[in-house]
């Protein structure tokens, strides 16, 4: 997945984890979750997530948490995303939109959309919403007052 906090919403945060529906493979596998800025700089990746607490179940809700949250910039394009040494399809699920506009009936609105990696290169695809929430842990207020509600939507 994709994502921007707006510029001016706050000056800094940090994503503790991600809730996430989808398919993580086949069981024996380990689970990476990571988080990437346009750049192609890696910021975190997680410890593991062992897929035989899944059994044979091919869908389920499930939550990761990073050891060490990174510290993220409002106004900047970050991606989100799972890796296995898997050969088998393992997916997060996703919503197919008639439109990027229909984004803003969901959390974080036009903010976010799917994102996919083919090893040298991100697409943004914005016609996808992927089962992905992010879960903050630190935020912190832009000086001079205001609200930041708008940065934990």
């Amino acid at each position: 997945m994709h994502f921007t906090l707006p510029s001016g919403v706050c000056t800094s945060y940090k994503i503790r984890g991600v809730h996430f529906l989808g398919d993580i493979g086949d069981v024996g596998l380990t689970v990476l979750f990571g988080i990437w800025d346009s750049s192609n700089v890696q910021q975190v990746i997680t410890g593991s997530l062992d897929t035989d607490a899944f059994g044979s179940v091919t869908q389920n809700y499930q939550r990761v948490f990073f050891a060490t949250p990174p510290t993220l910039t409002p106004g900047t394009m970050y991606y989100i995303a799972m890796q296995t040494a898997s050969t088998n399809s393992h997916y997060v699920g996703g919503i197919q939109l008639a439109d990027a506009d229909d984004r803003k009936a969901y959390p974080m609105g036009e903010n976010r959309g799917l994102a996919t990696y083919d090893g040298s290169t991100w697409t943004e695809t914005n016609t996808v919403l992927p089962m992905i929430d992010l879960i903050f842990d630190d935020i912190t207020a832009p000086s001079g007052g205001g609200s930041i509600i708008g940065c934990a939507e």
